[in-house]
């Protein structure tokens, strides 16, 4: 069942409701404000999409200056969807904290901040 027939559904109980008033109002407004609410998240799944499509052009766009400024056909590389990881260092003679690839840990590093070097 879709959310609106859903909707339809409950306003029909509602109305078939015997008894106070008062509630068949507030539940009536109720169902109001979330059929609005049904109507805006579907405005907005569709804009969602709409952008999607056209992040999804842009970046077929990209590829294609990329190309032609290097003149080879760019291909995802799994590397690009690599997470880095980071250390923290705490420089010795001024006491900046620095943040360090995992995998430069290896190497001669200085601060930034004074040049002092870090290990």
């Amino acid at each position: 069942m879709k959310d609106n027939q859903r909707l339809e559904s409950v306003n029909k109980m509602i109305l078939k409701l015997e008894g106070n008033e008062e509630v068949k109002e507030i539940l009536s407004n109720l169902m109001l404000h979330i059929e609005n609410m049904t109507d805006e998240i579907q405005e907005l799944k569709e804009k969602l999409q709409d952008t999607l499509e056209y992040a999804e052009f842009l970046e077929q766009d990209m590829d294609n200056i990329k190309e032609e400024i290097f003149g080879e056909e760019i291909v995802p590389s799994q590397e690009d969807d690599e997470e880095f990881i980071y250390v923290e260092v705490k420089c010795s003679k001024c006491g900046e904290n620095i943040y360090v690839e995992d995998d430069l840990m290896k190497e001669h590093l200085h601060c930034p901040n004074c040049d002092n070097k870090l290990f």
